[in-house]
């Protein structure tokens, strides 16, 4: 489906539209949360606030699966160079699968991969400098979504994450979580 011409939206219409679409989905109206969210999908590629709200959806579980997939592709798709739209959108895709069956296959949808690739670019470009936590922490999320096809990515990532900020201890419980899902458990009881 195309999302249609672009148009700008106003902060508190984008406000607006947010609040409108997390109360349909919380109260299992998925499908008219969706179709709310569309004014968002018609503005995210011209207007990052408007992508960014619709990364907030995404992420708090809103919308079906298949929803959520597309527009992550139309967001991925529109935002490949943006730091900050490109981390967040790497750490929302577990919000696009069903992260509980640990033996799934990798998802079919390109966003998976094309998301994990752009991170990595960017994670190589940035080496050193402050965004790449920022990046990382996507890098390590888009990642693990793909099954185990890129688990060195996952894993280099996680741990770079505890070398360049130590005390953030998410960092460390992130990594211990990816060993043990992996079945390292003595190292994720040393990550933990």
């Amino acid at each position: 489906m195309s999302n249609g011409p672009s148009v700008i939206l106003h902060l508190d219409e984008i406000e607006t539209l947010v609040r409108g679409v997390l109360a349909e989905g919380q109260a299992g109206r998925q499908q008219s949360a969706w179709q709310m969210a569309q004014p968002l999908r018609k503005a995210q590629s011209r207007q990052p606030e408007a992508a960014m709200a619709l990364l907030w959806i995404v992420r708090e579980r809103v919308l079906q699966r298949q929803a959520a997939v597309e527009a992550l592709t139309e967001i991925e798709r529109s935002h490949r160079q943006d730091i900050e739209i490109l981390s967040a959108l790497g750490e929302c895709l577990e919000c696009a699968r069903d992260i509980d069956d640990l033996n799934a296959p990798p998802p079919d949808d390109p966003v998976f991969r094309d998301a994990v690739e752009s991170l990595e670019a960017l994670a190589k470009s940035h080496e050193g400098r402050p965004e790449q936590e920022k990046i990382l922490r996507g890098l390590a999320t888009s990642a693990r979504m793909l099954a185990r096809q890129h688990d060195a990515i996952a894993e280099s990532s996680h741990r770079k994450l505890t070398e360049i900020n130590p005390q953030q201890s998410d960092y460390h419980y992130n990594l211990g979580l990816f060993y043990k899902t992996r079945g390292r458990f003595e190292e994720g009881m040393t990550a933990n």
